[in-house]
């Protein structure tokens, strides 16, 4: 069957425009994609310092985030407030130098890195990046700070 002369032409355009565009898009460099991250670290306002005495911990909720301040040899620490073992608050729990014993079985962490310092907890607890600043104590929420 042969086409007549004016459908042959719109059957040649779009061939060549469709073929136009294929060799075009060939042609084209990929685009560089930038790997971004987000270097600024956002603190919130926590408590103020004279508000958990020495060898003391509170919890306070932060951004919906459970957060313990503890408060060992005069330095300020950040924790979840969540025993890995038990799934329990760790508010309350007695605090040995940087030793944090959960209130419930007695697992305990180190409150500067969250490793696990004794049983029945295997898994370290998250930890968050803290600053004192004029006596405020700021807490930081990024990714960064789960432990490994």
């Amino acid at each position: 069957m042969v086409c007549p002369p004016a459908s042959n032409e719109i059957v040649r355009f779009v061939f060549l425009r469709i073929s136009s565009a294929n060799i075009q898009a060939q042609n084209r460099r990929p685009q560089q994609r930038r790997k971004t991250r987000v270097t600024e670290t956002h603190y919130h306002f926590v408590a103020m310092t004279k508000d958990i005495a020495a060898g003391k911990n509170k919890a306070y909720i932060v951004e919906e985030h459970d957060i313990l301040i503890c408060h060992s040899k005069d330095e300020f620490f950040a924790v979840e407030n969540l025993c890995s073992h038990a799934m329990a608050p760790l508010e309350g729990g007695r605090q040995r130098a940087y030793r944090l014993i959960c209130p419930l079985h007695g697992a305990s962490f180190d409150v500067r890195d969250g490793s696990v310092k004794g049983q029945p907890a295997f898994k370290p607890i998250r930890t968050y990046p803290l600053r004192v600043v004029d006596g405020r104590i700021e807490v930081a929420l990024n990714a960064e700070a789960a432990p490994d």
